[in-house]
């Protein structure tokens, strides 16, 4: 009976090891997907769509490093696992690499497609949608992005998880799963968000104005603690602001950069885990790069939208 006891209490501890980790990874991203994605089928499909191209992309880069493995190992089964630390992390950097590479044409295509889109609502006399409907289109497709990322770093380990708590040989003050838990959820807000900064970043009639700097509005039914931290999300958010418009008044090529920006902030942000002792600081690091992208992206969807609906009133 005693022995029954433990294998049930290891069980459990098991099973709530893993949902805990999941809960911590997958938990943002599945609360972004809901309240997003789910409520309109179009972006929904859109996303998934996104989710089986960025993992095909990944596929493919896996099959052509197994082969430089099989060659670099004298065409013999050879592992990362058996490379030195430098080489282990090409796989990522090329990831990264392709990624960014494949931004423009997935942006430009699926720009192309809202705007047949477009026309065929105006054939039938339909509604066109509207500019902040195309930013939840394209904030779609970085979800599907995110969501493959999760699933090929995060959930295809984390299943693992209930056999017990593992600890990295460079850091072992914080659980493995732990640390990519945070990395996951992480890497899902920025590439999601940077989606939608690559639609503002790559139009070419978008000029910064003053909703960039313009800080949150204050309420004056706010209590004591509510108002303070209204004021310093103001703050922050007016800072972001100055920094955008900022970047955003230089060379227009300059401005295309900006989502690369991010995905690299993230990328350097999790690569620290792999310095001794870097797990400790990577979610610090994290943190702010989530924070600083949220900010970014706000800024930009409601300058973007603002300055379109300027228009519209301007030509009615």
């Amino acid at each position: 009976r005693e022995s029954r006891v433990g294998v049930g209490s290891s069980v459990a501890m098991g099973f709530l090891t893993f949902a805990g980790y999941t809960l911590v990874g997958a938990g943002p991203p599945a609360a972004v997907f809901v309240e997003f994605i789910v409520s309109s089928p179009f972006v929904l499909l859109v996303s998934l769509a996104s989710a089986f191209f960025w993992v095909t992309v990944w596929l493919a880069i896996g099959v052509g490093w197994q082969a430089v493995l099989w060659f670099m190992g004298g065409y013999k089964q050879t592992s990362t696992d058996d490379l030195p630390a430098h080489l282990s992390i090409w796989p990522m950097i090329a990831i990264f690499m392709a990624e960014e590479w494949l931004r423009l044409p997935v942006h430009y295509h699926s720009r192309k497609a809202l705007a047949a889109l477009d026309r065929r609502a105006q054939q039938l006399n339909h509604p066109k949608l509207t500019q902040l409907e195309k930013l939840r289109v394209f904030l779609g497709i970085g979800v599907g992005q995110g969501i493959a990322h999760m699933c090929l770093l995060f959930l295809n380990t984390v299943v693992a998880s209930h056999q017990g708590t593992y600890y990295s040989q460079t850091c072992p003050q914080m659980p493995y799963f732990l640390v990519a838990a945070v990395s996951a959820s992480a890497g899902f807000v920025v590439l999601s968000v940077a989606m939608v900064v690559t639609t503002v970043a790559f139009d070419d009639s978008f000029e910064p104005g003053h909703v960039l700097t313009q800080p949150l509005a204050a309420s004056e039914n706010d209590a004591g603690g509510v108002k303070s931290a209204r004021a310093f999300f103001g703050w922050l958010s007016s800072l972001v602001g100055r920094l955008v418009a900022h970047y955003f008044s230089g060379p227009r090529s300059r401005r295309r950069w900006l989502p690369l920006v991010m995905h690299l902030a993230f990328a350097l942000s999790s690569v620290v885990n792999l310095a001794p002792g870097g797990c400790v600081v990577s979610p610090v690091f994290l943190l702010l790069v989530v924070a600083t992208s949220l900010a970014i992206a706000l800024k930009c969807a409601v300058a973007w939208s603002e300055q379109s609906r300027a228009s519209y009133d301007h030509l009615r």
